[in-house]
């Protein structure tokens, strides 16, 4: 049996704390006054099947009794008390902790008033022992619970598994439409980075050919560099062009600033570098700047010099 109070026996030592009043013929209350009013007191599902006095003691007087009373007594469980072992689905496994006619001790002390010649009784101690736990079946919602052993019981979980069944296919297939996706994806994925590999490559061959055909052109290539400040408008004009090294010479005019000057430069890949290496007219420009160019949309090669972002350069394609 536990040793922990249960509601019950909470209820039953809440409702002891009252007072009951009995008609007395004696300057004491007898063990039957103490018995109807702990009967009053007790659960529905408890009665007292007997209970003895075992000393009395008048703490009063002869005219204003109040007397303490030490008894003891049998109470026996009219119905079964059950407590939930486990839940499955919603229900409680419901296990019988003591079955309908359980007697069990009870040891206590009373005190008593008289008032209008009726006792008066109150109950300072109380001791159940052995101690209950559980509650009756009306305390527990109707189809809310199935007996632990019980073929209702073999039943329910037997669902349970079934469902946990379902659950887990359901679960299993899930996660194979999720990996078959994200096998999908990764396929989209590895073709569209291929596709994006393959323009780029085409792309940079072209850029290629395109450099190569303004290299070999001989033609004088229009635009212009700048930055934040200022800007300066150049004719640049390839002169010699090395397809084994890929290298290249040639010269840059400038108006605004009344030079002109020599370059050499190495095609890199589809990337123009170059620098101004020497004055053919000295002019207001400075030698050892380096450019460095790719072919954008639109016509133009575009890029930085000195690799500063906000230098820019460009010229318009002249083949």
């Amino acid at each position: 049996m536990s040793s922990r109070l249960c509601g019950w026996t909470v209820v039953i030592l809440i409702a002891l704390t009252l007072s009951g009043c009995f008609s007395g013929s004696s300057n004491e209350p007898s063990s039957e006054d103490i018995k109807k009013s702990l009967m009053l007191k007790l659960p529905p599902i408890v009665v007292v099947n007997e209970l003895d006095i075992d000393v009395s003691q008048n703490t009063g007087t002869e005219v204003e009794p109040f007397v303490s009373s030490r008894f003891k007594g049998e109470l026996e469980l009219t119905e079964a008390l059950y407590q939930s072992v486990d839940h499955v689905m919603g229900k409680a496994i419901l296990e019988e902790t003591a079955s309908e006619g359980t007697n069990f001790k009870v040891f206590g002390i009373s005190e008593a008033t008289l008032k209008l010649e009726s006792w008066d009784i109150e109950f300072e101690k109380l001791d159940i022992s052995p101690r209950i736990a559980g509650k009756p079946l009306s305390e527990w919602s109707s189809g809310g619970y199935v007996f632990a052993g019980s073929a209702a019981e073999e039943e329910l979980r037997k669902a349970y598994e079934e469902k946990l069944a379902i659950e887990k296919k359901a679960e299993e297939e899930r996660r194979l439409e999720a990996e078959k996706l994200e096998k999908e994806r990764l396929a989209k994925q590895r073709i569209e980075e291929e596709r994006k590999r393959e323009l780029a490559a085409k792309k940079k061959a072209a850029d290629i050919k395109t450099l190569t055909a303004i290299l070999t052109s001989g033609k004088a290539q229009v635009g212009e560099a700048g930055d934040r400040r200022s800007s300066w408008p150049f004719r640049l004009t390839f002169q010699g062009f090395d397809a084994s090294s890929n290298k290249f010479t040639g010269k840059m005019e400038w108006p605004t600033l009344s030079g002109i000057t020599k370059i050499e430069g190495t095609l890199i890949g589809d990337s123009l570098v170059f620098k101004e290496v020497a004055h053919i007219k000295r002019g207001s420009v400075d030698l050892n700047t380096l450019y460095e160019l790719r072919v954008t949309e639109g016509g133009k090669v575009k890029g930085v010099w000195n690799r500063r972002s906000q230098n820019y350069v460009w010229f318009d394609i002249n083949t």
